[in-house]
């Protein structure tokens, strides 16, 4: 009994984050690389200063997105929960369910990375040809992120 319910919450656990959370990434990634475009086009900010807090915001929201999607799973997943913890077993659905958490975000974490080294060159680039265009703001915007 315990092993069929086991492996029948683990299918049920499955099926939901598939259909849920199915081309999350490629989202993420997305708004991602139109704010990376974005920077690389600013008239305003370094192209790499910008491009750097791009990636500080993408990675603020996969931490956002972690509590989110733990919630929503527990959510779902309540019944499964009553089950568990009336065996005294509830602390392993929820590794199962933190694991899974893990797994997705540190998908798309590592992605971003991905998306991040892969455009480093032309936010070198358009930074390079934005601090000449603007000298003024170029100094006011330091790469050098020591503090005198």
């Amino acid at each position: 009994m315990g092993r069929k319910m086991s492996e029948d919450m683990c299918g049920d656990l499955d099926s939901f984050i598939s259909q849920r959370f199915l081309g999350l990434k490629e989202r993420y990634i997305a708004v991602f690389q139109d704010g990376l475009n974005s920077a690389k086009s600013s008239a305003v900010y370094s192209p790499i200063i910008a491009g750097k807090l791009d990636f500080q915001l993408f990675c603020e929201n996969i931490e956002k997105l972690k509590s989110t999607m733990t919630k929503e799973i527990n959510d779902y997943m309540v019944e499964w929960s009553e089950h568990f913890a009336a065996m005294e077993m509830e602390s392993h659905m929820n590794e199962l369910i933190e694991y899974n958490v893990k797994n997705i975000t540190e998908d798309i974490y590592f992605a971003g990375v991905s998306v991040f080294l892969d455009n480093a060159d032309e936010l070198k680039d358009a930074d390079d040809a934005w601090r000449q265009a603007n000298p003024e703001l170029a100094a006011e915007q330091p790469l050098d992120d020591t503090k005198e």
